[in-house]
């Protein structure tokens, strides 16, 4: 999927923090994280992030695009994943709030 192939370059800018400002520069990655399977992209961003998956949907080519958070740091990546399973990082940061408005839509999770 050409649209994923050109987020790679991008993906790992903003991982490093070059083009993301000082905010994503305070995390500094092991590794370029920008495209991997599904799998290990989330359980990547979980156990270094504590970040879960939030919201999600598809768009009009087939890209399941999703929102990981974490409740306690506020910290946010949204991924785009083709259909054959790769899922790439578009942009992170910090800041995640889920607003009152998103816990009235259908399968929303309930307030604590």
């Amino acid at each position: 999927m050409r649209r994923l192939t050109l987020l790679a370059p991008v993906s790992a800018l903003l991982l490093a923090g070059t083009a993301a400002g000082p905010l994503l520069a305070q995390e500094p990655p092991a590794m370029d994280l920008s495209c991997m399977l599904t799998e290990e992209l989330t359980w990547f961003l979980k156990e270094q992030f504590e970040e879960v998956p939030m919201a999600r949907g598809v768009s009009e080519d087939g890209v399941l695009v999703t929102m990981f958070a974490a409740k306690a740091t506020t910290t946010w990546t949204l991924t785009l994943t083709d259909p054959s399973g790769v899922s790439c990082i578009l942009d992170g940061g910090i800041g995640f709030e889920l607003l009152p408005e998103a816990l009235t839509l259908p399968g929303a999770p309930a307030p604590t």
